[in-house]
């Protein structure tokens, strides 16, 4: 919404329905910090009734979508019907791609963190983690063991929370059938969590497989829950063509410390985003999207902001 408001637009927002009290409580802070009535609306309600109302309505210039792939496409076409320009982050399929020669300890926990940040249920999940074949053993041993460890609720120390509701968490197991019936096996989780309390949530354990394939459906389409699946490579060049091997290009990490290789990754990865020894950081003033069916357009940085304006020119002719 910053980038929106710093060019100028008022704003129309039609959150998800399922999370649409987060949204009215943070324009309620706006509205007494001093945000004039009218520049922020909020118009809440089901994507196929609102949402595509808003998509039609002739007052609306400009359109910024957030959500999956599938929806990003009718959003696309209807803004194309109109000639409005429109930005799109939609899904991803992010690899973490673990060469021999990485930290293990930091590349480690940067794999389960990058697969079971806010559940899995994050566009940019490493939900895909590609290893050397020298090191896959030992490394899918220590990821399982790190995830095993990890702690489910929703308290302040907890560290794997809820999915969002009942019908993402059968999607989720549904996508771990898959997996099991494909062939790949389960070092760690596969299944809901029923145990005390938490079974009464929608927990998912989180999830890792191994002996994944790229025509794999857990290796090939987002899941959106905390489930990754490794798969090996015997050389960069394998390591890329696995990791662009999705429709998907928003986001993928390189553990390394060969700067040089890092960099030769970065420029053949097809993806809006690629983090060095990391995963998952951001800064404001760097531009974020992605490419191929991850979407179109930026946010974030100078380009975040040039997609809320319109270049125009003008000529003056001044009396000599």
């Amino acid at each position: 919404m910053r980038w929106r408001l710093a060019a100028g637009c008022s704003v129309v927002i039609k959150p998800s329905e399922l999370t649409s009290g987060s949204t009215l409580a943070l324009i309620r802070l706006a509205e007494e910090a001093g945000l004039p009535a009218g520049v922020v609306n909020v118009v809440t309600g089901e994507g196929k009734t609102v949402g595509e109302a808003m998509s039609a309505h002739p007052g609306i210039d400009m359109m910024s979508f957030t959500g999956s792939t599938a929806v990003g496409r009718q959003i696309a076409s209807r803004a194309a019907e109109r000639i409005r320009p429109v930005t799109l982050e939609l899904g991803g399929k992010g690899a973490n791609i673990v060469f021999a020669d990485a930290d293990l300890n930091a590349a480690v926990e940067g794999a389960v963190a990058g697969f079971t940040i806010n559940k899995g249920e994050e566009c940019c999940a490493g939900s895909r983690l590609l290893v050397e074949e020298s090191i896959a053993e030992e490394f899918g041993r220590r990821v399982a063991e790190r995830a095993a460890r990890l702690r489910l609720g929703t308290g302040e120390d907890d560290e794997v929370g809820p999915l969002i509701s009942e019908p993402q968490m059968e999607r989720v197991l549904g996508y771990i059938a898959s997996g099991l019936a494909e062939g790949a096996t389960l070092p760690c989780g596969g299944a809901r969590v029923t145990e005390g309390a938490l079974g009464k949530g929608n927990y998912v354990a989180p999830t890792v497989f191994a002996g994944g394939r790229p025509e794999m459906r857990i290796v090939a389409e987002e899941i959106f829950g905390p489930v990754t699946t490794i798969l090996t490579f015997k050389d960069t060049a394998e390591a890329i063509r696995i990791a662009n091997a999705t429709g998907y290009g928003l986001a993928n990490g390189v553990w390394t410390s060969d700067l040089d290789r890092a960099m030769a990754v970065i420029r053949q990865l097809r993806s809006g985003t690629t983090y060095v020894n990391t995963y998952l950081e951001t800064l404001p003033q760097l531009p974020f999207g992605g490419v191929k069916e991850s979407g179109l357009g930026r946010e974030n940085g100078s380009e975040g902001l040039d997609e809320f304006l319109e270049t125009r020119a003008a000529f003056i002719k001044l009396k000599a």
